[in-house]
């Protein structure tokens, strides 16, 4: 079992992060970069267009890196799609990109409510959080 409802809510009020809220922003932030790429790159704006393309990477890779494609087939397929997105960026397919991070966002989303309440129940991990910064060289 997972930490007590009062330890977590204790956590949540200090944090103010769920795992779902975290989620969601995470493809808010993903799909505004993927906008902001795409004024660049139509405004032959390389410089700050490969700076946002650095940005989508590294959402895409977050969220990925939250996934357990080898446990879980809707994780391997939210994987796959994760690489279909990376490779709509690659070749400037912009629009096809954000339509299919919105779709999994808005099913995300739709299940918000259940997935905050199944956290603060204990069946949910809540987020671990860390003053450490860690490395590989």
């Amino acid at each position: 079992m997972y930490p007590s409802t009062a330890k977590y809510e204790m956590r949540s009020q200090v944090m103010g992060w769920s795992r779902i809220d975290m989620l969601l922003a995470l493809y808010d932030k993903t799909i505004n970069s993927i906008q902001q790429a795409e004024e660049c790159w139509k405004q032959n704006d390389q410089s700050n267009f490969f700076a946002k393309s650095l940005e989508i990477q590294k959402c895409i890779l977050v969220i990925h890196s939250g996934l357990q494609p080898d446990e879980n087939i809707s994780a391997f397929n939210h994987a796959r799609l994760l690489l279909f997105v990376a490779n709509c960026i690659s070749e400037k397919n912009f629009q096809d990109a954000i339509r299919i991070l919105e779709s999994i966002r808005s099913g995300f989303e739709a299940i918000r409510d259940e997935a905050t309440r199944l956290e603060k129940e204990g069946f949910i991990p809540p987020l671990e959080f860390s003053n450490n910064l860690d490395s590989i060289a």
